[in-house]
């Protein structure tokens, strides 16, 4: 038996892409170059912007940019070291600057994504003149977030949930050696559960919603959170 997990850019030349300083990102542009960029910055840590697709509408009167962030998604895997908050940052910096044309730019952000656009907004508002915040994550300290991390903890990190993928770890093709442990959150991630903590009470995501998870940018970036909730 052996599994296949989709390759980031750096194993497939077909995938598109933007190069700043050095790295790759996984990006999709739609629209016109004179329409008012629109930059779509995913959930996670870890998930790509697959699941946003749906915003590929909004080029009817937008230039819509997509990006996997540094370490996700089809993105290419790093070393922790780059897996951090203010590498995020600076890269969504990177991102406007390079398709602003000079211009105020909008964003939209979910989850994380949320989180990185209000930490960008404290920083650089004029760059941005509109923003869209989709349930964002952990943008204060407090009971709320102890709250999630303990419904977090039971419906997603239980030992059996992980267990049924584990078997499969010796059998996922290895390319930059990140393959098995994406694979496996992954496969956790597109678990279709109506509910809480993700979900409101009797909606549930669609199936495969997700391509490729990066678990290491996830462990690094938020596995602190659940492990020190404040």
């Amino acid at each position: 038996m052996r599994i296949h997990v989709p390759k980031t850019v750096q194993f497939d030349s077909s995938l598109p892409y933007t190069e700043m300083n050095g790295y790759k990102f996984h990006t999709e542009v739609f629209g016109k170059t004179d329409k008012p960029p629109v930059i779509i910055v995913h959930g996670g840590p870890g998930q790509g912007y697959d699941y946003m697709y749906a915003l590929k509408e909004l080029s009817n009167e937008h230039r819509i940019i997509f990006y996997d962030q540094r370490g996700a998604g089809l993105s290419p895997r790093v070393d922790k070291e780059y897996l951090t908050l203010e590498q995020n940052l600076q890269d969504l910096d990177q991102m406007i600057k390079y398709f602003s044309n000079g211009s105020k730019v909008k964003l939209i952000g979910h989850s994380w994504g949320g989180l990185l656009v209000v930490g960008y907004l404290s920083r650089q508002p004029n760059m941005v003149s509109q923003a869209v915040l989709v349930e964002p994550t952990f943008l204060y300290p407090g009971a709320p977030v102890k709250e999630w991390v303990e419904k977090f903890k039971k419906e997603f990190l239980s030992f059996w949930r992980i267990a049924r993928y584990l078997f499969a770890y010796p059998f996922v093709i290895k390319e930059d050696g990140h393959e098995g442990y994406d694979y496996i959150a992954t496969k956790l991630a597109n678990e279709s559960r109506p509910g809480p903590p993700y979900n409101c009470k009797g909606q549930s995501p669609p199936p495969n919603m997700f391509k490729r998870l990066g678990y290491r940018a996830y462990q690094n970036i938020f596995q602190p959170i659940i492990n020190d909730p404040k």
